[in-house]
Order: C-alpha cells, then structure tokens, then sequence
C-alpha cells in the first residue's frame, strides 16, 4: 500500500507493506533495498526566453523482503528544479514522479545545479530513521541556458 505526502520542495511518502519477510525486531528493513534510475537528468533552454524545458520523470524501485510501511521522501535543493510532482505508483514496489525544471527566464543565461535527495524508510514517516538499502538515493540535474 503505497501513501503520498507533501514536504519541503517535494515529498512522497510511499507505504508499502511488503511481502516475505520474517520482520525480526526492529530490523524489517534490512532487506529491501532502493534503485533510483536516472541518477542524472539535464535540461536545456536556448535562451532565457525560451519556453520550459518538458519535465522529466524520475523512478524508484524497492526491491527484497520485509515487512511494514515504506515510506519516500523527495527533497530537491539549488536552482534548476521549479517542482516535483506528487510520487505515482507504476506497481505494488516501484513508482515515479516527473522533475519540473525552472523557467529559464527565472534562471538567466548559465549553467544551473540542482540535487534530489531520495529517502526511502521503513516505519518512519519522517525518514529520520528506518533507511533501507540503498538510501538515501540522489540524483543530479544540469540546466544549461544558452545566451
């Protein structure tokens, strides 16, 4: 069962109650491990005028055993990023959210940075404890305006 949440920049809260484990005290999340794929993304704009880039989706699998509520959080730091949508499920374990870029009349002419911080836990809501493997995820993006 997968849940969504709002946070800073972007958050999903994905709960999953996943199959097979034997739970085990306190350590249900020892074996489900997360892949972010991409890890990199990159917008262009012509100019500054130019109209906004499309957005680009970003998916998270869960993979393994365990048992309880996963829970995503998506952060995004720096300039590039406008907005992460809401996390989508595609499946029971896996899901995706699209990465809006900033409008390059915002940004000016450079080459702009962002870094989306993945968190995926288990039993935490808050993601301050519970991280399974692979967690926390980041993915970079690049946004190259042209002059």
């Amino acid at each position: 069962m997968f849940y969504v949440m709002r946070g800073i920049g972007a958050a999903a809260i994905l709960s999953v109650a996943s199959c097979g484990g034997s739970g085990g005290g306190g350590g249900g999340g020892a074996g489900l491990t997360l892949t972010v794929s991409p890890t990199t993304l990159t917008f262009f704009a012509g100019n500054a005028n130019a109209p906004k880039p499309a957005p680009q989706t970003v998916s998270a699998f869960v993979s393994g055993t365990g048992s309880g509520n996963l829970y995503i959080v998506i952060n995004s730091t720096g300039p590039a990023v406008a907005s992460i949508d809401s996390f989508v499920l595609t499946t029971a374990l896996s899901g995706e959210a699209n990465v809006n870029p900033a409008s390059p009349a915002t940004l000016g002419v450079g080459t702009f940075k962002s870094t989306i911080t993945i968190h995926v836990c288990l039993n935490d809501s808050t993601c301050k404890t519970g991280e399974i493997g692979g967690s926390p995820a980041t993915v970079d993006v690049t946004y190259r305006v042209l002059g």
